[in-house]
């Protein structure tokens, strides 16, 4: 055993004394270097780098260069998506198994100057502005359309009525996908929300002509006639996911995953529960948001959104900041009510009737906008979106927009 184990040590250190040779291997096969895509396995990050890497292909902000994207199918969070990204010729995945070795080795010699996604050179909020109204990058393809519409069917669903979809983040969303449940050592706790805030709005919807379809990973909702929850159903084929996403009249959800995949299709999306506020606004105009406040817990008062966006929580992406700013400064997050949701429902599906968004809105109603889009800073993500909050979400909250509310 123990001459066994010094062959293998002197195997590694050789191959290790030889590494920096292997970021040229790359150059053989027309390729600048290669990227190991290691979110591959959240929904959100297959949808949302490989879109903006076409992008930036297509925008000729990458003009100069190819770099070899390694996946592996058996960890992408979904296969079916992974099939749509393998038909863009400007993305060069490759799935094999020798590539995906060669990244494995080329990871253990980063300092050689093997090449990344810089996303300091390509800032993300530019490479969308730049996009602004273009086609999106993936379209449906008319068999998972049909083969959507029959599983439907199948399911006793009204396929005369058009598709919300529904996904938010629930309580136990972490629990049951990571097996953690302290929020101490939950990053993304601070994103989940409670799911029963949503039931009015699905009520409106339903009531409005639309089916309502919750897309797995959420929680559950009492059952309703035209809901459909695909958790209640057994052997769930991955391209329903895409179907939903990528031909409902838009999506209700809150920060996570499906959003970019909604986006990637082309599907107007309605973000609630944003955090945090700073990247709160869509860079697409076809998008809604609708921001979480945050409350002072020794006064009670709302801070403004001058005064939060001045702030470096206006900017955090982990519970743990949060957690630590509340016990030490009192900044409680606020989340959307019901009857802010409701009406940020109805919002999204006035928008969604016009094809010109300066026909949606009042001129006060641009006024406000403009108003909140000033206060956006170059240090939020969301500096130089083209997107709206909810303009129900503004008005009753429109002295946020200067002024401490009570």
């Amino acid at each position: 055993m123990g001459f066994c184990v010094w062959v293998l040590r002197s195997i590694r250190v050789s191959v290790l004394r030889n590494i920096r040779r292997l970021p040229r291997l790359p150059r053989l096969f027309g390729c600048r270097g290669v990227f190991r895509f290691r979110n591959q396995n959240h929904f959100g990050h297959l949808a949302l780098e490989p879109e903006v890497y076409v992008m930036e292909k297509r925008l000729k902000l990458r003009d100069d260069e190819k770099i070899l994207w390694l996946v592996n199918p058996s960890k992408c969070a979904n296969r079916h998506l992974l099939d749509y990204w393998l038909q863009i010729p400007e993305l060069p995945l490759n799935t094999s198994v020798f590539w995906r070795f060669i990244g494995h080795l080329v990871r253990q010699a980063s300092v050689t100057g093997v090449p990344k996604l810089d996303r300091g050179k390509y800032p993300l909020g530019k490479t969308l502005i730049e996009w602004g109204d273009r086609r999106p990058i993936l379209n449906l393809t008319e068999e998972d359309r049909n083969r959507g519409i029959e599983w439907l069917d199948e399911k006793g669903m009204d396929v005369t009525r058009p598709v919300v979809a529904f996904h938010c983040r629930g309580s136990d969303y972490d629990f049951r996908k990571h097996g953690k449940s302290s929020r101490t050592t939950n990053y993304h706790q601070h994103r989940n929300v409670d799911v029963t805030t949503y039931h009015d709005a699905i009520d409106f919807l339903i009531d409005e002509g639309f089916n309502v379809i919750r897309l797995k990973g959420g929680e559950d909702v009492p059952e309703r006639r035209h809901l459909l929850q695909m958790d209640r159903h057994d052997c769930v084929p991955e391209w329903m996911d895409i179907f939903v996403l990528g031909s409902a009249t838009f999506l209700v959800g809150s920060d996570s995953g499906p959003l970019n995949v909604a986006n990637a299709f082309g599907t107007p999306v309605l973000g609630t529960n944003m955090i945090p506020i700073g990247n709160a606004l869509s860079f697409r105009n076809r998008d809604v948001s609708v921001p979480r406040l945050y409350r002072n817990r020794f006064t009670g008062k709302l801070f403004s959104f001058r005064e939060i966006l001045n702030l470096d929580i206006s900017s955090f992406t982990n519970s743990k900041q949060y957690f630590q700013k509340e016990e030490n400064e009192g900044i409680q997050i606020v989340p959307n009510s019901a009857d802010e949701l409701r009406e940020a429902v109805k919002d999204m599906l006035e928008k969604v009737q016009y094809d010109r968004d300066v026909d949606w809105l009042p001129e006060e109603g641009w006024a406000k906008q403009v108003e909140f889009r000033r206060l956006l800073q170059p240090c939020h993500v969301s500096y130089g979106g083209q997107g709206f909050i909810a303009p129900s979400f503004l008005k009753k909250y429109e002295n946020l927009l200067g002024v401490c509310r009570t």
